[in-house]
């Protein structure tokens, strides 16, 4: 039986949340009244079941169809238990309110959920577009005014702080003041107003609402951490860690306008150059440089502030400009990837680097929040499309889907989107329209008798490319054709020649064009003599890795002598400084062999050198289990075999900084 994948365990929560409605187990939310309650309840078992049957597809058409029918499970769910017209939209409020109350009781104080009189809660989708593009048309004065009244109320500068403090420790309770099914008693005057440290303390913190969290310290022994549990949380707890979060907040009014001015801020108990908790495997979370941060806002707008902790000399001064960074990303020293699932020559899914990122910053923009996705890459071997009548060629290596995500919300900016992504499939062919290559040809043996000419179109490559950002959406369709042309004892190689059509903005000016001819990214030249064969290959793909890489190769009889070299740059293309990474590889083969005794001989032997490349042992093992690891030490030059060989040994050999490698192969016969 297949694992709970992650879209059955969102469907698993939304039955839950839709169960507790129809049971009333929450008491700060009103019990849901169904139109058709023993459907509905029925409902919930045949969401499940179609989940599951999502989870346990086995192909695409089945995964297909299984989504479909979960589709339909969730609109019957919908429908028979709130009905109206925008059931959809219900339900999917109260899963909010059920499961995550602190996003509800927000979008409920921004009015993206709007709860009726009378009727079930829905969402304003068009409040929702504008509390992502631009939050500043709905948390602003007339949001403060609407729930708290003019500015100079006594006691309303304070109910902003409350609120946010509320949204962070009881949602719920938020939730149920704005239902109205509760209201906040005053406070009771202080014991004593007598001089002394307690009125001290008292008028200075009489605007401020805080709160600590009391933290053990992650690098100690599960033993000796305090607080181990939340049954450790005494009056005289003592922890080693902690942080503190401290709201305040005031409204008044400037020349007749209503101004709130707000300030909430976080301080850490831990005074150093960066704070970081190691979550395991690699996976960090860390805060740079250590300090108290906070932010603001008056009547000028949203600030940002900071108090850096140094322990060590700044390399600089940190000005209003320099951001607070925190991170949460995986960094394996050893370079390999940071999701890595199924083995290299069959389905898998690998991404190199996924993380997501804080920025505070003093001057604007204060805040930046954003995920990215690096160099992910899908391919869905020949196997998964048995059901269609494919065999093990039909695809080549499979269908292939590559991305490149960064998704970022920057204040003052709204939502910025970088998505590069592409769909490729490779058909192998070896089709030769215009003349008759005979297989002795292709197996480099000619004889007199052969025709003088053929074409061969060896490969077609289909590929989607799609580039987006939050302005601008390009798509095309791609053919690239791998192709040789011989002319007697000369074959001539052409490789990514091919055209587009399509939606596509590029040049300088920017310029839309709907056609275009794609130039090759590679050719290459072979000579076929008797006893004497030779040739090479170059291959310019260029792109951002500024990725080339050459072959030659020398056959004299019994005697071969093969070289090749692969140029690329490390790093990522937004960083500042990128190095240069180089491989070269040179292998002598001879027969016969020299002899060693006992039935061995050494065959053939080379040598290599790599700057800022590494050896990536778990990809060498993994070739040598499927008879792929020679790719790596001893490759040939046909056409045939030249992308698998490029692709091998980038695999086998990862640009990395810093990393130099050498080695003298050898080829044993026994």
């Amino acid at each position: 039986m297949a694992e709970t994948s992650l879209f059955e365990q969102l469907s698993v929560m939304a039955a839950g949340a839709v169960r507790s409605a129809l049971d009333g187990t929450n008491p700060n939310l009103p019990a849901l009244m169904p139109p058709h309650a023993a459907a509905a309840r029925a409902d919930l078992d045949v969401l499940l079941a179609r989940a599951r049957d999502v989870t346990e597809a086995a192909d695409p058409a089945a995964w297909a169809s299984a989504l479909d029918g979960w589709a339909g499970a969730w609109q019957d769910l919908a429908r028979d238990s709130f009905g109206g017209s925008d059931s959809d939209s219900s339900m999917l409020v109260r899963v909010l309110q059920e499961r995550t109350p602190r996003i509800a009781a927000f979008l409920a104080l921004t009015g993206v959920i709007v709860t009726p009189v009378q009727g079930a809660a829905t969402i304003d989708w068009v409040k929702l577009q504008q509390l992502l593009t631009d939050p500043g048309t709905l948390v602003n004065e007339g949001l403060w005014d609407a729930i708290l009244g003019d500015a100079g109320i006594p006691g309303t500068g304070y109910l902003p702080a409350v609120i946010v403090a509320l949204l962070i420790l009881f949602p719920q309770t938020l939730l149920a003041l704005v239902h109205g099914g509760l209201q906040v008693a005053p406070l009771a005057p202080p014991a004593t107003d007598g001089p002394g440290p307690w009125r001290d303390f008292r008028t200075a913190s009489a605007s401020w609402i805080s709160f600590t969290l009391p933290l053990p310290d992650p690098a100690k022994p599960a033993g000796q951490q305090v607080p181990r549990t939340i049954y450790d949380l005494v009056a005289d707890l003592d922890p080693q860690l902690s942080a503190t979060i401290a709201l305040r907040s005031d409204r008044r009014s400037v020349m007749g306008r209503s101004v709130t001015d707000f300030e909430m801020w976080l301080v850490l108990a831990l005074q150093q150059d960066k704070w970081e908790h190691d979550f395991g495997d690699y996976w960090v979370l860390r805060m740079t440089p250590g300090l108290s941060a906070g932010f603001g806002h008056s009547d000028d707008g949203w600030h940002g502030a900071f108090r850096a902790f140094a322990t060590q000399p700044l390399p600089a001064t940190l000005g209003p400009d320099d951001p607070v960074v925190v991170t949460f990303s995986r960094e394996d020293p050893a370079g390999a990837p940071d999701v890595a699932l199924g083995p290299p020559y069959d389905t898998r899914l690998i991404i190199n680097d996924l993380g997501a990122y804080l920025k505070l910053r003093e001057n604007h923009p204060i805040v930046e929040v954003g995920i990215y996705v690096h160099q992910m890459s899908a391919v869905l071997t020949n196997r998964w499309w048995r059901t269609f009548g494919a065999t093990n060629t039909t695809f080549g290596e499979g269908i292939r889907f590559d991305l490149d995500l960064d998704l970022a919300y920057v204040e003052g900016k709204g939502l910025l989107l970088n998505l590069q992504s592409g769909l490729q499939v490779t058909f192998d062919l070896d089709w030769t329209p215009l003349g008759d290559r005979p297989p002795a040809v292709n197996s480099g043996q000619s004889k007199p008798d052969d025709k003088p000419f053929d074409l061969t179109i060896h490969s077609v490559t289909l590929g989607v490319p799609i580039q987006a950002t939050q302005d601008n959406f390009n798509i095309r369709a791609e053919v690239r054709v791998h192709a040789s042309l011989r002319i007697g004892p000369v074959t001539g190689v052409i490789d990514g020649i091919g055209g587009w059509v399509g939606w596509w903005t590029e040049g300088t000016p920017p310029m839309r064009d709907h056609i275009g001819f794609l130039p090759p990214t590679g050719v290459g030249l072979q000579l076929q003599l008797t006893g004497v064969a030779g040739g090479g290959f170059l291959d310019f793909a260029g792109g951002p890795d500024d990725k080339f890489a050459g072959l030659l190769y020398l056959r004299i009889q019994a005697f071969e002598v093969t070289a090749f070299g692969i140029h690329q740059l490390t790093g990522q293309p937004s960083d500042a400084q990128r190095r240069t990474s180089f491989v070269m590889v040179i292998g002598i083969r001879f027969s016969p062999g020299i002899q060693l005794g006992y039935g061995f001989a050494i065959t053939g032997f080379g040598g290599l050198v790599g700057i800022n490349r590494r050896s990536d042992t778990d990809a060498l093992r993994e070739r040598l289990t499927s008879g792929a690891a020679g790719m790596c030490s001893s490759p040939r030059t046909r056409s045939a075999t030249r992308r698998t060989f490029w692709t091998t040994w980038t695999r086998c050999s990862p640009p990395r900084t810093g990393s130099t490698s050498s080695g003298r192969p050898s080829r044993s016969a026994g």
